[in-house]
């Protein structure tokens, strides 16, 4: 009995339907992007928020994730400039070394 020829496997790796052997080319990462520098701020909030906490002696894990978002919101919105200009310097800087 025969398998048919979607089920076998060459060298022990199942073949790719969709890209027939081709490489998946990565989409270049524009770092200039407003939203970039957003989402990393974002990012700088919820970590700062997570270590006021342990701090504080909360255990972050326990904190519900609904709770964590709304009061990284609010300390985004309390810094938000000087967390912007962290993120675009973070950004800018990470730039250059993929340029070098």
């Amino acid at each position: 009995m025969s398998e048919p020829a979607n089920l076998l496997f060459l060298g022990g790796r199942a073949p790719d339907p969709n890209h027939h052997g081709q490489r998946m080319v990565k989409a270049p990462v524009n770092l200039a992007h407003p939203a970039a520098a957003v989402t990393l701020a974002r990012y700088f909030a919820k970590r700062e928020v997570q270590w006021q906490w342990r701090a504080q002696g909360i255990k972050v894990h326990y904190i519900e994730p609904h709770d964590l978002a709304l009061a990284s919101e609010a300390y985004l919105n309390e810094h938000r400039a000087e967390l912007i200009e962290l993120a675009r310097s973070q950004l800018s800087t990470f730039a250059q070394k993929r340029k070098a």
